[in-house]
């Protein structure tokens, strides 16, 4: 037995110990399912297995993001946590130049570089942030699976040749074999492999459990306790409090409008309007915008949509957006906009807003600019200060798709980037401008504002500490941050 595979029998006992110390009832081990899993999903049953086999935990509290695609940097890390990995055994940086030693996958990355799982996308890339594909997917399980000197039993009834078996590249065939054989991986309804397709979520943890079974057979450890619960709705657990800036029903009627889950940080920062905010703002005048960072529809670090922007108008929610984006948050690389200034990025605070012409290339819009106000400006992972920035515009998105790297966002660095670029009154960026008032109802996305509108901006970045600590924000940064 190598030194490998007796840490993999180490790890399955301790795991096993584990579980038999947990409680199946009550007690921090009490679990309800993700809000975003439903019991009639094809992957429910896998998203629950693995959750219990503590392979994979959720993307939030309440959401496990089951359509979201997995990236290479997520795979070495569940892979790895499945193989014991001790990550301070692999803490030295690996060869590949793009792995940061202080994100949370770099020690996955020395380590299956180190057995030879990854040879990585060339000599000294890794592309951590890249989709994990399907053949690469197949490669590294067949390539641990080597590396472990693991035996895997084969299918009852293996799939037969994959229809599209031409398209698989050939260093990525041998692995597909055993993939194919063992019935790890498998095709669609049209017998295709489908090699290049990105995997999601589900589909990783699909393919973690029969690895899982694969590896232990009915002697899968079990570390956490599912547990299904019924379904809530906001007016189900919106506390009965006394109206602040919006009323409780206007909570209750914003937050099912915009599909808000019970247990969300979603729905928590909804509420804090009049919980945290409605006591120092009662009395101000509005409109109000509030931007909660990391509150949006993934809180994946790799992905870029993670904020919710509300604007409370006169009493009501007049605009809910979940596909805005936060402040730039790559403090410790240059900025693709301003590689020249250290990157500022908003405080947690309460600040005046005014309505400004923006300009671009593309020509001017209707936005909002922040003029009072402080943020911390990093120099690079050790240093960063507090300043104040001159000023600081609320920008419309572009798009909401998480810019390639090698391209550039349209906006200015320090920034808030809330909604989609907008044409017509319906898209995201002409609604959010006509309901905080810049634009009248009607006017087009690139309309120059109209009203001369003031307001206040609310910025809330506690909802994203496990999102920027997962992106290399120190402690001390984010104690800086608010």
């Amino acid at each position: 037995m190598t030194r490998f595979s007796k840490r993999l029998t180490a790890l399955a006992l301790a795991l096993v110990l584990l579980a038999g110390l947990l409680p199946l009832r009550g007690g921090a081990a009490m679990f309800a399912h993700y809000l975003d899993v439903s019991a009639g999903a094809w992957y429910y049953d896998y998203v629950r297995q693995s959750y219990e086999q503590g392979l994979m935990n959720g993307t939030s509290q309440s959401t496990f993001s089951p359509n979201l695609q997995l990236t290479r940097g997520m795979f070495v890390t569940v892979l790895g946590r499945m193989a014991g990995v001790e990550t301070g055994a692999w803490a030295e940086q690996s060869g590949f130049s793009d792995v940061d030693s202080a994100r949370y996958y770099a020690p996955y990355v020395s380590w299956a570089q180190a057995m030879g799982i990854t040879n990585g996308m060339s000599h000294d890339t890794f592309a951590p942030d890249l989709a994990v594909t399907r053949e690469q997917m197949a490669t590294m399980i067949a390539r641990y699976v080597a590396a472990a000197e693991l035996t895997l039993p084969p299918a009852q009834s293996p799939a037969a040749p994959f229809a599209d078996a031409a398209r698989v590249s050939p260093w990525a065939r041998e692995g597909l074999e055993l993939m194919r054989q063992t019935g790890i991986l498998r095709g669609n309804a049209a017998g295709q492999f489908q090699p290049d397709k990105a995997t999601t979520r589900a589909e990783a943890a699909t393919v973690f459990v029969r690895l899982n079974l694969a590896i232990y057979g009915d002697k899968v450890p079990q570390i956490h306790t599912w547990m299904d619960r019924e379904v809530l709705t906001p007016a189900d657990v919106i506390p009965e409090t006394p109206d602040g800036l919006v009323s409780r029903q206007e909570l209750i009627r914003a937050a099912d409008d915009a599909g808000l889950q019970p247990g969300s940080p979603a729905l928590d920062a909804l509420i804090s309007i009049n919980t945290v905010y409605g006591p120092q703002l009662t009395g101000q005048t509005g409109p109000f915008l509030f931007f909660f960072e990391g509150c949006g529809v993934s809180d994946d670090p790799n992905a870029r949509m993670n904020a919710m922007a509300v604007v409370v108008k006169d009493g009501a929610v007049a605009y809910l957006n979940r596909s805005s984006t936060t402040i730039p948050d790559y403090p410790f690389t240059p900025s693709r906009n301003d590689d020249k200034r250290p990157m500022p990025t908003l405080r947690s605070g309460v600040y005046p807003v005014s309505a400004t012409n923006q300009y671009s290339r593309a020509g001017s819009y209707a936005a909002l600019k922040v003029e009072q106000d402080q943020v911390v400006r990093f120099r690079n992972r050790n240093d960063y200060y507090l300043s104040t920035s001159g000023a600081i515009n609320v920008h419309r998105r572009t798009t909401d798709e998480i810019v390639p790297e090698g391209q550039n966002w349209v906006n200015s660095a320090g920034c808030l980037l809330v909604g989609r670029s907008g044409k017509t009154a319906q898209d995201d960026y002409a609604g959010f401008i006509a309901a905080f008032g810049l634009v009248q109802a009607g006017s087009s996305g690139s309309t120059r504002y109209q009203n001369n509108v003031s307001g206040l901006l609310v910025v809330d970045r506690t909802y994203a500490r496990a999102y920027l600590r997962a992106i290399g924000y120190p402690d001390e940064a984010l104690d800086m941050i608010g």
